[in-house]
């Protein structure tokens, strides 16, 4: 595990790990802490030893202007944490939530896109 400090994170930033064929996600809290959501626990506070699972991390910054914001909704969400669900409420729908304000999951969305594209191949051969 690296060393949060050398990563430069702070408070409100994205982290984000491989976890094949996906990324995981979650929110840097500070102090080597983490929000992220996994099917095992649902949305939870962790520390950043189990959120990268070994893995490197990579910390995507959050513009300071909406640490405000940030800190709100990460509030809310370790008041009324809510369970994993793969379509709707994953990881990425968590960190999309607390750092922009809505959720949503370019994963989810490239995943249906492929399973569309799947169907429509085998009905058309079909014909």
């Amino acid at each position: 595990m690296r060393d949060m400090t050398l990563l430069g994170a702070s408070f409100g930033d994205i982290l984000s790990r491989p976890k094949f064929p996906f990324k995981h996600f979650g929110v840097y809290l500070g102090d080597g802490r983490v929000l992220h959501n996994s099917p095992e626990k649902g949305e939870h506070v962790s520390d950043v030893r189990e959120f990268s699972s070994g893995h490197e991390i990579e910390v995507t910054p959050t513009p300071p202007d909406k640490k405000a914001e940030i800190m709100q909704r990460v509030q809310d969400t370790v008041r009324k944490p809510r369970s994993f669900d793969a379509p709707t409420n994953n990881c990425e729908h968590t960190k999309t939530r607390i750092t922009e304000g809505r959720a949503y999951s370019s994963q989810v969305v490239v995943v249906s896109l492929l399973a569309l594209a799947f169907v429509v191949i085998v009905f058309s051969r079909g014909r």
